[in-house]
């Protein structure tokens, strides 16, 4: 039944709408690949590795990674899955992300930054969770819900880090179900910004026990130099051709 519904409906484009799932082949050579060399700790690329950076999360986070760059078609796909509810494509995202978390594991448990109840009843979902529960299915961890979000905070997309790690006091706590947590913690977002949000979830687990907290997000959002193996497969072709590179290229 599914192959027939494909036909009827084809799936399309995450990111434009045109055929090709979970993305077209136009979008699929304008996402950027994070890729070494890069600072050990937070996996932010550079040109030379470093043992950590100021990019680095708050240090209650032992160790980050993340596949891929947030911006262009990558960007628009996740916004897609939070906001418009095409959570299939979090599997997809889940591939990705299981690849380069071998460089910050063991974990022995899998959990995710929770949504808010309300933000989880309008939505539908928690997309963190989806991310988490098929990362842990290809990593063959257990995925638990560690974590609860008792105080709402509005949306801190657009606050810078000093804001965010104020607005984020005390709003998650660990789940009484959960018991005292003993476990090394592989804790899961979708975006990883200035990383106060995951930050503040990693304390809460120190607090009740974990060992260590790394954090794998699905996507990073860079500012600064970005080196060019990082950046759009497409924009390197036109940088290329710009300057009559023959050096091929291709995603790391």
């Amino acid at each position: 039944m599914p192959a027939f519904l494909d036909l009827l409906f084809p799936p399309k484009c995450a990111a434009c709408g045109a055929p090709g799932w979970p993305l077209c082949g136009a979008c699929v050579g304008e996402v950027g690949v994070l890729s070494a060399p890069w600072c050990d700790r937070c996996g932010r690329p550079w040109e030379e590795p470093m043992a950590s950076c100021a990019d680095c999360p708050p240090r209650s986070i032992d160790a980050a990674r993340a596949p891929f760059l947030y911006a262009g078609p990558l960007a628009r796909a996740i916004r897609g899955m939070k906001f418009s509810g095409w959570h299939a494509v979090g599997p997809h995202l889940a591939a990705g992300m299981a690849e380069v978390a071998g460089d910050i594991l063991p974990a022995d448990v899998v959990t995710w930054v929770p949504l808010s109840r309300r933000r989880r009843a309008r939505r539908g979902f928690d997309q963190a969770e989806v991310l988490a529960r098929a990362t842990a299915a290809r990593l063959g961890i257990p995925a638990a819900p560690l974590l609860v979000r008792v105080r709402d905070t509005r949306a801190q997309a657009r606050v810078g880090g000093a804001e965010r790690r104020r607005a984020l006091r005390d709003a998650f706590a660990t789940r009484k179900v959960a018991g005292k947590v003993t476990q090394r913690v592989l804790l899961v977002d979708d975006v990883l910004t200035t990383g106060a949000t995951a930050a503040a979830c990693a304390s809460v687990l120190r607090r009740a026990g974990a060992s260590s907290v790394v954090l794998l997000t699905a996507a990073r959002s860079l500012g600064g130099p970005i080196p060019g193996r990082c950046v759009a497969l497409t924009d390197r072709v036109e940088a290329q051709a710009r300057t009559g590179s023959s050096e091929s290229a291709r995603v790391p």
